[in-house]
């Protein structure tokens, strides 16, 4: 994406948009950064007002990825546990396929 379809999208976006996007600005390149700073300043929106959201901003983003990491680690216990539940069936399915077989 060239810069000025950049500053166009970024144009297009609301305030709270924009305060989104530098909330997370860590996601973006330097390029995107460097021009979603100067849409920032057109609109005057850099101040006392716009730091204290994009900190909550930050702060709500970071209260969603812990949220998500603790949804993936649950993920992943379930998926160990359902894993090893079919390890053990297919353990036990052989087991009685061998005791049938020496039994005869």
């Amino acid at each position: 994406m060239d810069v000025l379809e950049l500053k166009r999208q970024y144009e297009n976006l609301t305030d709270d948009e924009i305060m989104r996007l530098w909330a997370d600005q860590e996601g973006l390149t330097e390029i995107a950064a460097s021009v979603l700073k100067e849409e920032i300043a057109k609109r005057g929106l850099a101040g006392a007002q716009f730091e204290a959201r994009t900190a909550a901003l930050k702060q709500e983003l970071q209260k969603l990825q812990q949220r998500f990491e603790r949804a993936q680690e649950r993920t992943a216990r379930k998926a160990r546990i359902y894993f090893a539940v079919v390890g053990l069936g297919i353990l036990i399915a052989i087991v009685k396929a061998v005791v049938k077989v020496l039994w005869k």
